[in-house]
């Protein structure tokens, strides 16, 4: 039944090719997940620019905090920056992880 189905809805008799056929078909940039990891590192990129605003954001704001906190501004700053380089390649490999490792790499 459902064989029967697809063929209807290729039309030809031969089951649909989501490969070959579909919105998707005519795209002739490759992607993996090497190519997009690249992408946000890179901040030449949309998607590197956005990694990179978020992390200097956040940088900024850690550092502040340290500092209103009571912390030397020296290490203040040497912790916003570790924590910022951490963040932004966590976010380039696994998108949405910066948060989780920032938040770790307090207790490095």
């Amino acid at each position: 039944m459902l064989l029967r189905l697809v063929e209807m809805i290729a039309g030809d008799g031969k089951p649909l090719n989501a490969m070959t056929s579909g919105p998707l078909a005519n795209v002739s940039a490759t992607y993996s997940y090497t190519s997009n990891v690249m992408n946000r590192l890179n901040p030449t990129t949309t998607a590197g620019a956005a990694n990179l605003k978020v992390t200097g954001y956040a940088a900024g704001a850690d550092f502040i905090t340290q500092v209103a906190m009571g912390a030397d501004p020296m290490d203040a700053a040497k912790d916003a920056g570790k924590t910022a380089v951490l963040g932004y390649v966590a976010d380039a490999i696994i998108p949405g992880s910066g948060n989780i490792v920032r938040f770790l790499s307090k207790f490095i």
